[in-house]
């Protein structure tokens, strides 16, 4: 299930404004051992800085990139958005001219009916005659429906 706008918005600051873990100041709320604690701090700080300083590195290039191809999916989203209404205009487009094209083509043959130059049984264009080479009758033409 995906997360909502907002909560993704709110991860991704977050992990911009906090992907630097090697260089804030510790601080401390006791008045009495504040200090020593925070030279303690300070001092497993200068044992972990190459591992901080490479997740620090680490982190600000995840931020980079999320934030990047973030922008790309919101372009990519608007882009999706137009071509789907391209699309329905288009097929609306088309199901117009097919529909054109039916009411043509049945006008035709209808006025193809009435003047004698029909479709023989055998699916040619003729003078309406059959299969006795216009001897007898005139053959009458049959239409199939499309599916």
């Amino acid at each position: 299930m995906a997360e909502p706008e907002g909560a993704l918005d709110f991860d991704l600051a977050l992990l911009r404004s906090n992907y630097d873990v090697a260089t804030p100041p510790f601080r401390s709320h006791r008045k009495l051992l504040g200090r020593p604690i925070i030279f303690l701090k300070n001092f497993a700080r200068e044992l972990l800085i190459q591992l901080l300083v490479r997740q620090t590195a680490y982190n600000g290039a995840a931020s980079r990139l999320i934030t990047h191809l973030r922008h790309q999916l919101d372009r990519m989203a608007e882009e999706n958005g137009h071509l789907a209404q391209r699309l329905a205009v288009l097929e609306a487009r088309l199901a117009s001219q097919s529909q054109d094209s039916k009411s043509f083509e049945t006008e035709t043959l209808s006025v193809s009916d009435a003047t004698g130059g029909g479709i023989d049984q055998h699916g040619s264009r003729g003078n309406g005659a059959g299969e006795n080479g216009g001897v007898g009758a005139r053959s009458t033409p049959r239409l199939e429906k499309r599916r």
